[in-house]
């Protein structure tokens, strides 16, 4: 064996490597955060009536696991050889065996972009809850989610069509691989891209439009939550995805799938805690700004604590008198609130002193 052949051998036994502990890590960080926020997602998603973003919720928390572990059995070591062939295997001969490679080139990716469109699509509530649900911004918005995941989906079609015929196993490294790249791999990381900064810049706009009508003392902790988590969303997605854009432009075919499913991992995560961060304050909110004739001004906060995404949570509030401090607020959230709690009925409304039976105060958020 030439030094030359194992020059280049090596290296590429340590991408395969590493694309395996990547991917090893991108599941146990989905299943982790899955038990981690088990109790919170029962009480706030579970229990409430069927709502757009609990279909959405579970959609992805169920899908990317499941399109985790596929990818997974393609790089394990754990398995028997997959398809030594090259190109697609006739439908006659077509076993598991014989398909494999076929299978999981195709099928993952493709349970990949479903999946982020509905994580995009789920966090595209938190906006549309923001700017309560004006027409030109739900139009927008939805216009663009679909247009972006339209065009990505017909990129990616047009990989695999290319892929087809460029598939192959390498039994010395145990994976499906392909011998060249195609020309519109690229694009399928550019044209979400686009939905991401348009997120970013409505949560911004609307960001400089309540700095300028409210002071920073009266802030509350619903509208510092969605700009937190909107700017954090975007720098965190933003990475990962330039991180991929580099590998596929300027990396060696090895590293392929260095960092796809870390990106289908963390967008998936952040997407899943952020709804669930808007759930539980919103709910808080309702239940302690608007109690019912019957209940006393000092109505309970609910006892849970909210999910973060990163940083220190937000506590629930001890009961407590109101303020001219706490109550000189020009608007604050209040949520559409009967026995349960659904995401797409949070609107904003002025407030009145008698509407106001306590506040979260700056120091505690």
């Amino acid at each position: 064996m030439s030094s030359a052949y194992l020059d280049t051998l090596i290296p590429a036994f340590h991408d395969v490597i590493s694309t395996r502990y990547f991917g090893v890590s991108a599941f146990v960080l989905t299943i982790y955060d899955w038990i981690l926020l088990f109790d919170d997602e029962i009480e706030l998603v579970g229990k409430s009536r069927l709502c757009l973003g609990k279909v959405l919720y579970y959609f992805t928390r169920i899908l990317t696991p499941i399109g985790l572990a596929l990818g997974l059995f393609q790089l394990s070591e754990l398995r028997g050889d997959l398809s030594r062939e090259h190109g697609t295997p006739s439908p006659a001969n077509c076993r598991l065996n014989a398909c494999s490679c076929v299978i999981f080139t195709f099928i993952c990716p493709t349970l990949e972009c479903v999946s982020l469109l509905a994580s995009y699509w789920l966090l595209m509530l938190r906006l549309v809850a923001l700017y309560k649900s004006k027409p030109w911004v739900v139009w927008l918005l939805y216009g663009t989610l679909f247009a972006s995941y339209i065009a990505t989906l017909g990129l990616l079609i047009q990989a695999e069509i290319y892929f087809k015929d460029a598939i192959v196993y390498v039994p010395a490294f145990g994976i499906c691989a392909t011998t060249g790249r195609a020309p519109t791999i690229a694009g399928i990381f550019y044209a979400p891209f686009g939905f991401e900064l348009l997120l970013f810049t409505l949560t911004l706009w609307h960001a400089w439009k309540d700095y300028r009508s409210q002071s920073e003392s009266s802030t509350i902790p619903l509208l510092r939550v969605l700009y937190r988590d909107g700017v954090l969303l975007f720098v965190v997605m933003a990475a990962v995805r330039l991180w991929n854009i580099l590998i596929f432009a300027s990396q060696p075919l090895t590293r392929t799938y260095l960092g796809i499913y870390m990106m289908w991992a963390i967008i998936t995560v952040l997407s899943n805690r952020i709804y669930l961060n808007m759930v539980a304050i919103a709910r808080y909110n309702a239940k302690d700004r608007l109690p019912s004739p019957q209940t006393p001004t000092h109505s309970a906060p609910w006892q849970g604590h909210f999910p973060r995404v990163i940083g220190r949570p937000i506590p629930p509030s001890v009961p407590r008198s109101p303020t001219l401090r706490t109550m000189n607020s020009e608007m604050f959230y209040s949520a559409y609130f009967e026995d349960q709690f659904a995401l797409e009925h949070l609107t904003l409304e002025a407030p009145t002193p008698t509407d106001v039976p306590g506040s979260i105060r700056r120091e505690e958020i």
